[in-house]
C-alpha cells in the first residue's frame, strides 16, 4: 500500500507565539485493520513536510480516517516551579 504523509514541527517562544521549524524526527506510522489490530507499524526518519511510503500488508486496512498523533516534548531545564 502507498501512505501519503504531511509533518510539520512548531516550536513557541516564551509567550506561545509558534514558528513552522524544519523537521528532522524519528516518526511512528502506523496502519490498522477494522478491527484495531496493527497491520504495520514502524518508525520512519522524517526530514520533508511531505511524503510517501509504500510497504505490503497483509490484511485489508481501515477504511476510515486514518489516526492522528500529535507529538509534543517539553524541555528539560532543571529548573523548579
Amino acid at each position: 500500500m502507498k501512505l501519503k504523509f504531511a509533518a510539520h514541527k512548531f516550536r513557541a517562544d516564551e509567550i506561545g507565539n509558534e514558528k513552522d521549524i524544519e523537521i528532522g524526527d524519528e516518526i511512528t506510522f502506523g496502519v490498522f485493520d477494522a478491527a484495531g489490530e496493527t497491520l504495520y507499524l514502524k518508525k520512519h526518519w522524517v526530514n520533508t513536510k511531505t511524503g510517501e511510503l509504500e510497504f505490503v500488508v497483509d490484511r485489508l486496512p481501515n477504511s476510515s480516517a486514518p489516526k492522528l498523533i500529535l507529538i509534543t516534548g517539553a524541555r528539560q531545564t532543571g529548573k523548579t516551579r
